[in-house]
């Protein structure tokens, strides 16, 4: 299986459901009056930074709803033999590279406030948030990010509060439609607690199971 290339390191099937949208970025920085800089939240837009809360987190649980996918018949034909197949049966346990790299951020937004999170509860919980699995997740978002190779122009304006310019955090990007996209992994998805238990029985190609992470 091809890696690293739009074209041929893809889950062929849901490549079908690309299609390029115009997309207006948000949550740009303002300036006050005092010149105190501040972050313009978008109304009607889900909250995914801020002081932790259960909207916060319920926000990216749905954004992650997608994270872990069965795919079996012609939906699995790029990822077969490369993966773990579920015992008895023709699904192959894989999902999106968007997914894993949200997930990334996600954590690393996590370990901003160790103290909240760490109220959740579990040793495992504890475990998500060392240093090493962090550091994984920075380099992890940076190697998605510069093989996605946004090459939409940086704008500025002049700030005359500050006087110097101002980054423009909501111009316009072509972006490949997130709607269709999250549709067809939410399609496949499954939910990762109920199946864990089964990795156990999984076999893979290789001697070694892939990580969750």
């Amino acid at each position: 299986m091809s890696t690293g290339h739009f074209s041929f390191g893809s889950v062929d099937p849901a490549t079908e459901t690309i299609r390029l949208v115009t997309k207006r970025f948000s949550g740009g920085l303002e300036v006050s009056p005092n010149g105190t800089i501040y972050r313009l939240a978008s109304p009607g837009e889900a909250a995914y930074v801020g002081e932790p809360s259960k909207q916060i987190d319920w926000a990216w649980e749905e954004l992650l709803r997608g994270l872990y996918i069965d795919l079996d018949g012609e939906d699995a034909k790029s990822v077969r033999g490369h993966t773990i197949q579920w015992p008895g049966t023709e699904k192959w346990f894989s999902g999106l590279n968007i997914y894993h790299s949200l997930h990334c951020l996600n954590l690393v937004r996590q370990g901003f406030y160790p103290d909240y999170y760490a109220m959740e509860g579990s040793a495992e919980h504890g475990s998500l948030h060392a240093d090493v699995h962090v550091d994984h997740c920075i380099d992890y978002i940076r190697q998605t990010l510069q093989c996605s190779a946004d090459l939409s122009p940086i704008e500025w304006e002049w700030n005359t509060i500050l006087n110097k310019p101002m980054f423009k955090a909501d111009t316009a990007h072509t972006c490949r439609d997130w709607t269709a996209i999250d549709g067809w992994a939410r399609e496949r998805s499954f939910d990762w607690k109920e199946k864990r238990p089964a990795l156990s029985q999984a076999h893979t190609s290789s001697s070694e199971a892939p990580s969750k992470y």
